[in-house]
């Protein structure tokens, strides 16, 4: 195996993941590098096997222990994730299940013309049941974190540090700032955002890997809609990067998948996906008001008001989530040389302006108008 297959590592690194691979009699030749994604870790896919080497050197304070915790909690709940084979929390690798190489688009552009459903609505039901679980199995998500304000105010400085001073030279002022994160959080109060469901936080469409249960036949006098529709076929979501999953709202993730600046969509069909979580979630919560059900009316209650407003919601995170994509990516081409990112940029700035139009916003507009900060 070429050294350079592995960036940023010495020979120590290359010779803890050589006797790691040994262990299961895997050799270094047969790693093929997959192209890398926004964090500092590396994979690699195992020829001749349906396995991935994850490599996240703690060195670069990449942590698989989250990656661990978050995939037992989805796999409680019953959402597809990548079974893992073997894995040493120490050394940062692990060995994991290969959804394939078709992407989300790809997959779309392949199949799904030959499918009776549509995958985006597949992912809306992906969300629905991790609300769904986290209602009705409160246990299973007791020790994650909160999406907390501050957390938020953490991630928005990204923009502030990457996109407006280094990537378009404006330096914004201590007391600017603090007016912006004044008006930010009156927003975020006013909406009584509530933190209590699962959110993956990167429900996007490089994280959502469609497949299929078996190769689809080339030659076949059924066509895989027949096949599907049999019962000998079967398509399935995988999801993948859910390692930095948090409590918060619903809103999130919906915010994640509609408004995604890799695949922007019309909003005809944003629509449609944000309705089909609305109603099928008010069914759900009408129908677990029976005492003899588990969820606490408390937590109905909490779930039935999120959906009060729930389109604000995803129009305030869209706001801040794509702040924080202006920095990340900004950080990326001038930090860590990754450059591919900002092409995304207008599409992020694109989202923050069509969301500042709402009536709601109309302070926080004001903020970018009055320090000349164009969105």
């Amino acid at each position: 195996m070429n050294m350079k297959l592995i960036s940023n590592n010495k020979r120590k690194r290359l010779a803890a993941i050589d006797s790691f691979l040994k262990s299961e009699n895997i050799s270094l030749s047969s790693l093929v590098k997959i192209k890398s994604d926004a964090s500092f870790r590396n994979y690699f896919r195992i020829k001749n096997t349906k396995l991935i080497l994850m490599d996240a050197d703690p060195k670069t304070n990449e942590k698989i222990s989250s990656f661990i915790k978050i995939h037992k909690i989805l796999s409680q709940m019953g959402i597809r994730t990548p079974r893992l084979y073997k894995k040493s929390i120490s050394l940062g690798l692990m060995i994991i299940e290969d959804f394939g190489s078709l992407n989300f688009l790809d997959f779309i552009e392949k199949y799904e013309s030959q499918m009776d459903t549509s995958l985006y609505s597949e992912a809306i039901e992906t969300l629905m049941e991790i609300h769904r679980k986290s209602l009705n199995k409160p246990w299973t998500i007791k020790n994650i974190k909160k999406y907390t304000f501050n957390e938020q105010i953490k991630e928005t400085e990204l923009y502030f540090d990457w996109y407006l001073r280094k990537h378009i030279k404006i330096k914004v002022s201590s007391n600017k700032k603090v007016e912006f994160y004044k008006i930010l959080k009156k927003i975020y109060k006013k909406l009584c955002i509530k933190n209590y469901s699962l959110v993956l936080r990167d429900f996007h469409v490089d994280n959502i890997i469609p497949f299929f249960d078996k190769n689809p036949p080339l030659t076949e006098k059924k066509t895989i809609r027949q096949l599907i529709q049999a019962g000998e076929l079967k398509c399935t979501l995988g999801i993948i990067d859910f390692q930095d999953a948090l409590i918060g709202s619903p809103a999130y993730d919906l915010c994640s998948l509609v408004e995604d600046v890799r695949a922007p969509m019309n909003i005809s069909d944003k629509e449609s996906l944000i309705e089909q979580f609305i109603f099928h979630t008010k069914n759900f919560l009408s129908e677990h008001k029976n005492p003899k059900h588990e969820i606490s009316p408390e937590k109905i209650k909490i779930a039935e008001n999120t959906l009060i407003n729930f389109k604000d919601q995803i129009s305030y995170f869209s706001i801040q989530r794509n702040l924080k994509i202006l920095g990340i990516f900004s950080r990326l081409k001038y930090r860590d040389k990754k450059t591919k990112y900002i092409k995304y940029l207008p599409a992020a700035k694109r989202f923050v302006r069509e969301n500042l139009k709402k009536p709601q916003f109309e302070e926080l507009k004001a903020w970018f108008a009055e320090n000349k900060i164009s969105v």
